[in-house]
């Protein structure tokens, strides 16, 4: 949702909610920020917030240099937050924010483009109170994010699950990942309240996927195409559940997809520091990034290490081997034995064993980093 591209820049920066003189304020920051005058920058931003506490960007792009000063950024989020509520309040009438049943437009701001600045302010009170720590507000924001756009627009499902976890709501995590596996159909219809509607689903959750009403949900967890949700599942189920077949499953599925979530993990690696700013490829290094900010310090608990270390097939599949003299990953050492040097679908665990084997290796590498590109490029238009 970047106001820079497509229709929203074409009416302006504001898109007529934010009071003319706070724009032109917030303008003088932008281009402060591009010259690295920072120092220009933040006054014309906190000015930009004295002329119109609604100004969502200016807020927003306030956040790094909060930061940097050792400050909370949540106080101005949720101030400014407030006061975009009230404006579009004012604009669309009393009602806005309430469900279509009850006379508002909940469930359709993706398509109403006033709407899109608090969305992304909204967006980033639940990223900064999840770096904060504070789990319950970060779960709070972000579901109000899907329940106001349930179509996940703006990539906040990827989010909850590790925030309900986080905040000791496994069974709602468990319910969300089941709402989106069992209630959507990719991207032609999403779940109600996009995943957050916590209440009983017509057959309860069988974790033996013995009873006949869990047929549907193993023929979504086969057709699922995306790792990173079966990883949130197979931790959900786990966390409710102990090591039961709907986990067991779950794990084994989303390794298959992608490895690289399931490797780490069992290497214990520290998590990444940030998310992944490269173009994405499905299932590759981008996504198992993101997947690891925001989840892999719930699975280095020793009840979830161990349950992801307990399954020898997801093991062999996901640990490598040297593609030069064969020594695996783990046989030395525990789990934390790493073959360092990966380059395209080999591995090598010195520079000798890469240099040894580059003649066998050499045909396939530039095909292979070729396809990676092309993906990405795809992914990235």
């Amino acid at each position: 949702m970047n106001r820079n591209m497509g229709i929203e820049a074409g009416r302006g920066y504001t898109a007529g909610l934010v009071k003319p003189a706070s724009a032109a304020s917030e303008q003088r920051g932008q281009e402060f920020k591009a010259k690295a005058q920072h120092e220009g920058a933040v006054k014309a931003f906190l000015k930009a917030l004295d002329q119109d506490p609604a100004n969502c960007d200016a807020a927003i792009t306030c956040i790094p240099y909060i930061l940097g000063s050792h400050e909370d950024p949540l106080p101005l989020l949720t101030s400014t937050l407030t006061a975009a509520k009230a404006r579009l309040e004012q604009l669309h009438g009393p009602n806005f924010f309430k469900s279509e049943e009850e006379g508002g437009c909940a469930g359709r701001f993706w398509g109403i483009l006033d709407t899109r600045p608090y969305m992304r302010l909204q967006s980033s009170v639940a990223e900064m109170a999840r770096v904060g720590g504070d789990a319950a507000l970060a779960c709070a924001a972000n579901l109000e994010c899907l329940r106001l756009c349930p179509g996940d627009n703006m990539g906040q499902r990827a989010k909850t699950v590790p925030l309900l976890l986080a905040a000791g709501r496994a069974t709602d995590a468990l319910q969300f990942c089941l709402n989106w596996l069992l209630d959507s159909d990719n991207d032609y219809c999403h779940p109600p309240l996009g995943g957050g509607d916590f209440s009983p689903r017509p057959n309860p959750v069988d974790p033996t996927l013995s009873a006949p009403h869990a047929a549907p949900l193993l023929a979504a967890i086969h057709k699922e195409h995306s790792a990173e949700p079966l990883y949130d599942l197979a931790l959900s189920a786990f966390t409710c559940h102990g090591n039961c077949e709907l986990a067991r499953l779950s794990l084994s599925r989303a390794s298959s997809l992608n490895p690289i979530v399931l490797r780490k993990i069992l290497l214990q690696k520290a998590p990444p520091k940030d998310y992944n700013r490269l173009p994405y490829s499905l299932n590759g290094r981008e996504t198992a990034q993101d997947y690891l900010v925001l989840s892999q310090t719930l699975w280095s608990a020793p009840a979830a290490l161990a349950f992801a270390s307990a399954d020898p097939e997801a093991r062999a599949g996901t640990l490598k081997e040297c593609s030069a003299c064969g020594v695996k990953e783990g046989e030395f050492g525990g789990h934390k034995r790493q073959l360092t040097r990966i380059i395209a679908q080999a591995a090598y665990c010195t520079v000798e064993c890469q240099t040894s084997d580059w003649p066998n290796h050499k045909p396939t590498c530039k095909k292979e980093k070729d396809f990676i590109k092309m993906v990405q490029s795809i992914t990235w238009a």
